[in-house]
């Protein structure tokens, strides 16, 4: 995948100053994001079957920041709703957020995973 690709979930542009400087730490930054998803997903999903609205706007303030880093601008953007309507205490569209939220989570996660074995020892220069 290109990093200048229109169709990509991440715009990584910002970032290849740092892949091509040092790849190890490009893969670590890509690493660390995609070892945190796990953990704040199962919070997400927790808050939104207590309807917690503010733990529900505290994770979607951590994707929509850290997504943010890799300029997944679409993903950014389902954050930022769910934060905007969690903090005003409205969940009745949680539901239907939390479905664009996870398809696209998993475009993102699929992009970056890609990103990921590219920097991998072996991997050709792309």
């Amino acid at each position: 995948m290109a990093l200048n690709n229109p169709e990509s979930p991440v715009d990584l542009n910002e970032l290849v100053d740092i892949r091509d400087a040092d790849a190890s730490l490009f893969k670590s930054i890509i690493d660390q994001y995609l070892m945190d998803i796990p953990g704040h997903v199962e919070a997400l999903q927790k808050a939104q079957v207590q309807r917690d609205a503010e733990a529900i706007g505290q994770q979607a303030h951590f994707f929509r920041g850290s997504s943010a880093n890799f300029r997944a601008n679409a993903f950014v953007d389902v954050c930022g709703r769910m934060e905007t309507q969690a903090h005003s205490g409205n969940l009745q569209n949680m539901t239907v957020l939390m479905n664009e939220f996870t398809r696209e989570l998993q475009r993102v996660r699929e992009a970056l995973e890609a990103e990921q074995r590219k920097c991998a020892p072996g991997a050709e220069d792309v």
